[in-house]
């Protein structure tokens, strides 16, 4: 179960970093937020979980906010936003959904995984997923330009990202894959909509 853990955090981290950068972050970040959605449906049609009444409340309204944003982007008429900028921006829109999607598989897969170390689980997606994500970059763009890209930030660049990846990044999913072992993983999604 942990390769797959950690291929979904990689694949959340691609998906929702370049709807983050193609379009508006509001959108990206609350279309992340998909993720209860997800949850929910696999938890109760994979996992078997029993359906709470509180949780098809939640999801209600948070599928009803997703509902506007979507329809906001669809029948946009302003005459700045051009029918391109409305597809592009639909586009932008499904990298995000699909970002909630893999954060729900995460969710799940860290509630299966709850017995193990939360520091480990921790450590595995965020090195994992630097590894994979690297190494696709890698292909994708030759070794030259890669090497060039990645030797572009400066040191005082890379300690300021090492230490908002630890802080921002890595010390909040510890603590959420430690709750994950008294949480079920329908609230946990649910609650993580607080943010």
């Amino acid at each position: 179960l942990m390769p797959l853990m950690i291929a979904c955090f990689a694949a959340m981290n691609a998906t929702y970093l370049t709807a983050l950068a193609g379009g508006p972050a509001a959108n990206a970040i609350l279309l992340q937020n998909t993720a209860p959605f997800w949850v929910f449906l696999i938890a109760v049609g994979v996992l078997r979980e029993k359906i709470e009444r509180r949780s098809l409340v939640s999801l209600g309204i948070g599928l009803t906010g997703i509902g506007i944003i979507l329809t906001g982007l669809l029948y946009q008429e302003t005459p700045a936003v051009s029918t391109d900028t409305q597809t592009s921006l639909l586009g932008i829109s499904v990298l995000a959904i699909s970002s909630g999607f893999f954060y729900a598989a995460v969710i799940v897969c860290l509630r299966a995984l709850r017995s193990e170390s939360s520091p480990w689980l921790t450590f595995l997606n965020h090195f994992g997923s630097g590894i994979i994500l690297s190494t696709v970059l890698l292909v994708l763009m030759g070794p030259t330009n890669w090497l060039n890209w990645i030797t572009t930030p400066t040191v005082h660049q890379l300690l300021f990202l090492a230490i908002f990846g630890g802080i921002q990044m890595a010390l909040p999913y510890w603590l959420f894959s430690k709750g994950l072992r008294t949480v079920g993983p329908q609230e946990a999604g649910i609650i993580t909509l607080l943010e």
